[in-house]
């Protein structure tokens, strides 16, 4: 941690300290990107200050100490509760997808806290934030699912810029499915931080060696635009794929995320599906508009690492590994089979690389 960083942490303290002595507080924290170590020397540090019921939120929004900027955000304990509540219970439902939208302040504001510092604390801020630690396991899923679905409402408008034949609007449409992307890889690493800015970051440190950072920028920059609107599908694939891999690592399946380096044939997949992971164990291959179909683990690892250049028995056999079934090759074989008569797959012959 450079110097600046720690002198801002420490003017941050030292507001969080003045505030508790000065207003009716409960306690305070330090959240933000430099708690979660992604911040730099150009970012403000920021205290939460937790209010005790029926006190007034004072207009102070920002102390400067020194140098140094300090962001100030007030909340009620029942508020902070609440936040924490609605995501830590949250049920993941082929029929609730949609519930999550209004809750992207929640979102936020709980993968802040999942790497805050407790400053001051008269015991009800540990008690209103221990379940975001305790729901580690879950809060992975939950947020994993977040950016694959963030993905999945980017599709409707990227296919529709491809057929408007509009590549610019197809480079920027890419570029947020990119991000939502690593940002469902990250999470399922227990990376929460909702902020997208830092993907790159949360992603050098979950998956650096994994050779995969250069894969991300090369989607990101829009490099697979040099082939025009005939490049389009790659970026789609491989948002798909990664969005994939990311809900079954955060199930806690040891998916290698090597295979995301190697390249995904085109139109494997229908062109609006994602998966999702659900609370209950099972995975949902999702079309914004169109069909949903809940799978098992099994299936939902053939969806995610079939990339079109191997046979139906090397994906068979490369599933078996990831979920150590060795003995079950030939039913995973068939079940490869059943997908693609389900149109869950297209073609016969799709696999991963041997």
């Amino acid at each position: 941690m450079s110097l600046s960083i720690t002198r801002k942490l420490d003017a941050a303290r030292r507001v969080a300290r003045q505030l508790h002595g000065d207003h009716e507080l409960h306690g305070t924290l330090l959240a933000g990107s430099l708690t979660a170590g992604l911040g730099n020397e150009h970012s403000d540090a920021d205290v939460y200050a937790v209010l005790v019921e029926g006190a007034q939120e004072p207009p102070t929004r920002q102390i400067v100490v020194g140098e140094d900027r300090v962001d100030v955000e007030w909340y009620s304990l029942a508020d902070l509760t609440a936040r924490v509540r609605r995501l830590v219970d949250f049920e993941i439902r082929s029929d609730g997808l949609a519930l999550m939208w209004p809750l992207e302040d929640d979102f936020d504001v709980v993968s802040r806290i999942a790497t805050s510092e407790v400053v001051t604390d008269d015991g009800e801020v540990a008690r209103a934030i221990c379940p975001v630690v305790d729901a580690e396991p879950s809060l992975r899923r939950l947020y994993a699912a977040r950016w694959s679905l963030g993905i999945n409402s980017g599709l409707e408008d990227f296919r529709g810029a491809v057929s408007a034949r509009d590549l610019d609007s197809c480079v920027l449409l890419g570029q947020t499915m990119v991000v939502a992307a690593g940002k469902a890889l990250a999470a399922a690493e227990g990376d929460l931080y909702f902020g997208r800015k830092w993907v790159y970051a949360q992603l050098s440190r979950s998956v650096a060696t994994s050779g995969l950072l250069d894969v991300f920028r090369g989607q990101q920059t829009g490099a697979w635009a040099a082939k025009g609107l005939d490049g389009a599908s790659e970026v789609v694939a491989f948002c798909q794929r990664v969005a994939a891999v990311a809900q079954l690592r955060a199930a806690g399946l040891t998916v290698p995320v090597e295979h995301l380096r190697r390249p995904v044939a085109s139109h494997l997949r229908g062109p609006e599906a994602v998966l999702v992971g659900l609370s209950n164990g099972k995975y949902l291959v999702h079309e914004e508009l169109g069909r949903q179909f809940v799978v098992g683990a099994a299936a939902a690892t053939l969806w995610a690492l079939a990339d079109g250049y191997a046979t139906i028995d090397e994906l068979a056999g490369a599933v078996a590994e990831v979920l150590e079934v060795p003995d079950q090759v030939a039913d995973l074989a068939q079940l490869a089979h059943r997908l693609g008569d389900q149109g869950l797959l297209s073609g016969a012959e799709q696999g991963v690389p041997a």
